[in-house]
């Protein structure tokens, strides 16, 4: 299990300070002082535990955790197709796994999305071309 007790939460705009708020809205911790001055439009709501801003915190730097050992995962396990720690690596029974640096596998990811999601602007502009002259087509059947 993860210690709280050392851990530090500062609020976002004075570091000096820490946080007992939490906005949803700007996913940021606050101290007392910029809490009261947030917008009411903002969703602020008090931190009730360490554990819980540690939560937040993470869930704000979009950081994972593994859920076993509670550090950050660094490596993509590509046996079981999940990320893990380092702590999951040294591991006996995950010593024969395959694995590969998670901003490797994030990356390789984002690359693939992206071509993908050029694939599909190239439909989409040969549907809308098809679309269009089906249309003129129509227009000039109905003009003779």
């Amino acid at each position: 299990d993860h210690s709280f007790e050392n851990e530090s939460f500062s609020c976002s705009q004075h570091p000096d300070k820490d946080a007992s708020w939490f906005c949803k809205t700007e996913k940021l911790l606050y101290c007392e002082l910029c809490a009261e001055k947030q917008p009411e439009s903002n969703r602020i709501f008090r931190v009730k535990s360490r554990e819980q801003a540690f939560l937040l915190h993470r869930e704000a730097m979009n950081q994972s955790f593994c859920n076993e050992h509670s550090k950050e995962v660094m490596f993509y396990c590509l046996t079981e197709g999940e990320g893990g720690c380092s702590q999951c690596i040294a591991q006996k029974c995950h010593q024969s796994h395959q694995y590969r640096q998670i901003s490797e596998v994030y990356s390789k990811q984002i690359k693939k999305v992206q071509r993908m999601l050029s694939k599909l602007k190239s439909h989409e502009t040969e549907i809308s071309d098809f679309w269009n002259s089906v249309q003129e087509a129509s227009e000039d059947d109905q003009t003779r």
